[in-house]
């Protein structure tokens, strides 16, 4: 069987733990969304900008080197351990004197006890991030959804009863903050492995080498993420941002557990393959095409359904949202194909290009967007210039692609391409049919019938491989 084939399947499984996990915290976030106030959430989103800049210098990059690795011993892992315990307290210690700033700059009452409260969770994250990667290298997906399912669980459990007694804010850190106390906690126990108090950096040069160079892209891509609701909380005010925010949360649930999937099953199955790129070719094409089949089909389906799913779900006040999620559709269809060529990039050992695109794609889309902002008053148009970056992350990377493997440009235009069309020509044709006046439940399952039997029906005609 090929690899591309067997891989897939574990990528299958990855999905499905992943998919678990977020739909639990998908049911969590809709009863708190119905609970609290838009105006609450737009400050939980600056605090969390911040601190997930700090959680991707301690969650990615050296614990990435742990799977990529051809030979780990304990005192390797026991030195990426402590490393990450130092650059985890270092973060800690800088956000608590910013707090301060960032209330100030935002002009935000209140904000630093909770900001710093919930900063506790970086030497957390740094503590678990290493059990993470071990347990995904020996691809032990079953125990690490256990993990985050009972982190997610126990956490919601007490956020929803803290939000019932209108605790605001509040309920959203000690959420936030549980979830990660619990996963860790968890994760311990799952892995089995303690650390030794040993750090001897010459033993892991090279791994500071390659981690070091995905660590600065994430970092990075971070602020790139991220960069937009900074931008909307400071020009506009926090309930624009809440709009925003709660717009890209649905298709990001959904592109997190295919990215996430693709992320853990990939980088351990290519790594293995890493000196023969051809067989990595051929299981790059393979994976394009499912899952941009899978990813196009769910965020067509979200962008046709976006106004009575969020009027179900999150009541009337948070209809503002809804072409916030439509846009950002768009965004995450090329989630799939472009964490594909990034994994086997990284899986060669070539850390460096991944490095160097990485940090040429997000000057351009942080200039773009930056621009956007000075130019326009609509936040419309600048969530639109940042879809369009997802664009210009697939061109760019196509080129490296095609360098290392041999994978042609037009080859994989050919291979992903045809998805997008066809989801983007049913949004925009849906947009256009009047349908008979419903209630909104009903309004909800049409266009979500019409919207997936359009596009199966255009894949199935066009003889479309990802489907098989």
């Amino acid at each position: 069987m090929p690899n591309g084939v067997s891989t897939s399947r574990s990528v299958l499984w990855k999905f499905i733990e992943r998919g678990s996990v977020i739909g639990c915290q998908f049911v969590i976030q809709i009863v708190m969304a119905r609970l609290l106030d838009p105006s609450e959430y737009g400050i939980l989103t600056i605090m969390t900008t911040f601190i997930a800049i700090a959680q991707v210098i301690v969650q990615t990059g050296l614990t990435s080197s742990i799977i990529q690795t051809k030979e780990l011993d304990d005192e390797k892992t026991s030195s990426v351990f402590w490393i990450n315990i130092i650059f985890s307290v270092i973060l800690f210690l800088i956000l608590l004197v910013c707090s301060p700033l960032i209330e100030s700059y935002y002009d935000f009452d209140g904000f630093v006890v909770p900001f710093c409260v919930l900063t506790m969770l970086i030497p957390f994250a740094a503590i678990g991030s290493v059990q993470l990667s071990l347990l995904s290298r020996r691809m032990q997906f079953k125990k690490i959804m256990i993990c985050s399912l009972v982190g997610v669980v126990v956490s919601g459990t007490v956020g929803i009863i803290m939000a019932f007694n209108n605790m605001g804010i509040w309920a959203l850190v000690t959420q936030h903050l549980l979830h990660h106390l619990v996963n860790t906690l968890t994760l311990c126990v799952a892995s089995r492995w303690i650390p030794k108090f040993k750090l001897k950096i010459t033993r892991i040069k090279d791994m500071l080498v390659f981690g070091g160079r995905i660590l600065v892209g994430n970092i990075i891509e971070s602020i790139y993420d991220n960069i937009v609701s900074l931008m909307i909380g400071k020009k506009y005010d926090t309930v624009t941002l809440a709009y925003y925010d709660k717009g890209k949360k649905f298709p990001n649930m959904a592109a997190s557990c295919v990215k996430e999937a693709l992320q853990s099953v990939l980088m351990s199955s290519y790594s293995k393959h890493q000196d023969d790129k051809s067989e990595i070719r051929e299981s790059m094409r393979i994976h394009i095409r499912i899952s941009q089949f899978a990813m196009c089909a769910i965020m067509c389906i979200l962008a046709v359904v976006s106004e009575p799913l969020i009027s179900i779900i999150l009541t009337d006040k948070w209809l503002p949202c809804a072409p916030y999620l439509k846009i950002a559709c768009l965004f995450y269809m090329f989630i799939p194909v472009n964490t594909i060529m990034l994994q086997a990039i990284n899986s060669i050992g070539r850390s460096d290009i991944s490095l160097k695109t990485g940090i040429l794609k997000r000057i351009i889309a942080i200039v773009l967007i930056f621009v956007t902002f000075l130019i326009s008053d609509s936040v419309v148009v600048v969530a639109f210039i940042w879809a369009f970056t997802g664009l210009v992350n697939f061109l760019m990377n196509c080129m490296y692609i095609k360098k290392l493997f041999g994978y042609n440009v037009i080859q994989q235009i050919i291979d992903f391409i045809p998805y997008l069309l066809v989801a983007s020509g049913v949004v925009i044709m849906l947009q256009f049919i009047t349908l008979p006046a419903l209630n909104v439940f009903l309004d909800l399952l049409l266009k979500a019938f019409l919207g997936a039997t359009i596009y199966f029906v255009v894949v199935l005609v066009c003889s479309l491989d990802g489907l098989k």
